[in-house]
């Protein structure tokens, strides 16, 4: 069993941090998410220049990063073609979760919590759970 990474460890932080940005942004951007969603989404101040050298991650941005990553690929796994996928999270959505919002908006209004929701939404959609 591997130990649990602890993200207030800044060393650790920096290790995890280190290329991470790069690809979530490429991930947001085929999710056409504005630059002003992006970094409220990931957690940073407003107005934060994500295309500059950000310095240390917070524990909380990384754990965003890391929904968006796995969101991303259940996504993908989930919706073909990848337009489709692409799509999740700015296409509004009955289910009970989103209310006839879209994924974006759930997660923007709702912050980290909401994201996690949304993960564990598709996570037992790839378990098979309607």
């Amino acid at each position: 069993m591997s130990t649990p990474v602890n993200l207030d460890d800044p060393a650790e932080r920096a290790r995890l941090g280190g290329g991470s940005l790069p690809p979530v942004r490429r991930i947001l951007a085929r999710w056409g998410v504005t630059g002003e969603q992006e970094t409220q989404l990931l957690g940073f101040a407003p107005g934060t220049d994500l295309g500059a050298p950000v310095g240390d991650f917070t524990p909380a941005q990384l754990r965003r990063m890391s929904l968006v990553v796995g969101i991303y690929m259940a996504v993908s796994v989930l919706y073909r073609p990848d337009a489709v996928a692409d799509g999740f999270v700015t296409r509004v959505n009955a289910h009970p979760l989103f209310g006839g919002r879209t994924p974006l908006d759930v997660m923007l209004s709702g912050g980290e919590t909401a994201m996690v929701r949304v993960r564990e939404r598709l996570d037992a959609q790839l378990a098979g759970h309607p």
